[in-house]
């Protein structure tokens, strides 16, 4: 994955675009940000599976782990 989730950390999201499409990228979701940026994620199963969870980065993690995935990155670093 690019470096892309890094960049976001501290930006402000103004806006949520969320787009499908039969040709690729078949979803795509982007963060708009207030400063004018953004940022795409994007996938043929990219989807959102609920709302605003609570939790912070250790329940995050623990959930992605209980489902079987390897965690690649955290932004910025959790602390030891």
């Amino acid at each position: 994955m690019k470096d892309g989730p890094k960049q976001i950390v501290g930006r402000t999201i103004t806006s949520v675009v969320v787009a499908s499409n039969d040709a690729g990228p078949q979803n795509q979701a982007f963060l708009v940000f207030d400063d004018g940026t953004r940022v795409e994620f994007w996938g043929p199963l990219f989807s959102c599976a609920g709302g605003v969870d609570r939790g912070g980065v250790e329940e995050a993690v623990r959930y992605a782990q209980k489902l079987g995935a390897e965690i690649t990155a955290v932004y910025p670093a959790r602390e030891s």
